[in-house]
C-alpha cells in the first residue's frame, strides 16, 4: 500500500484506504476498524497523504519525508502525546524531529495530526525508511570508473 492510497477526510477521524472512487464519493476503508463505507463528495474533502506537505524555512517537505524523519528518530526522541500535550510541548518536539519547520505556517493542532497519523501508518507498518545502498568496494569502484572513461580513439592517417 502506497499514501497515495491512504486518505484523510475531513470531519472524520482517522486515516482510511480508498477502495473505489465514484461520481459523487468515495468507498472507503478505516485502517483503524476496516470497516468499509461510502463517503460522501458533498459533504467531506478527500486528501490523499502523498499530497501533503509540511513547511519549512527553505519551502516544504513531503509528508512521507517527515514521517520517516519521525521513525529515525523514535529512540531518542518519542512522539509527545497528541492529545494532552500543550503547543510549547509540540513545537519542541517538531523542532527536534524537522528543525527547520516554519513556526508561522505549521500549527499545533497540524502537528497533532501528524503525530495521530504517525502511530496510525506505524501501527499497519506503512511508513517505509528509505534504504541505503550497500557500499561499493574498491574493486566495484575502479570498475565503474573504467567503465565510465571512454576508450581512446585513433587518429586516422590523412591520405592524400
Amino acid at each position: 500500500m502506497d499514501l497515495k492510497e491512504i486518505i484523510a477526510i475531513s470531519g472524520l477521524p482517522g486515516l482510511f484506504h480508498m477502495v473505489h472512487q465514484r461520481s459523487n464519493g468515495m468507498i472507503v476503508k478505516s485502517l483503524d476498524d476496516q470497516k468499509a463505507r461510502f463517503v460522501t463528495a458533498r459533504t467531506h474533502t478527500f486528501t490523499a497523504l502523498q499530497n501533503i506537505a509540511v513547511y519549512t524555512n527553505d519551502g516544504s517537505i513531503e509528508l512521507e519525508e517527515a514521517l520517516q524523519m519521525m521513525m529515525k528518530q523514535e529512540k531518542d526522541s518519542p512522539p509527545v502525546d497528541a492529545r494532552q500535550s500543550d503547543p510549547v510541548a509540540l513545537y519542541e518536539y517538531f523542532e527536534k524531529v524537522i528543525p527547520d519547520f516554519d513556526r508561522d505556517k505549521v500549527y499545533p493542532n497540524d502537528i497533532k495530526k501528524i503525530i495521530r497519523w504517525y502511530h496510525i501508518l506505524k501501527a499497519h507498518d506503512l511508513i517505509k525508511l528509505p534504504e541505503k545502498a550497500p557500499a561499493k568496494t574498491t574493486e566495484e569502484k575502479a570498475d565503474s570508473a573504467a567503465k565510465k572513461t571512454p576508450p581512446k580513439k585513433k587518429k586516422k592517417a590523412a591520405s592524400e
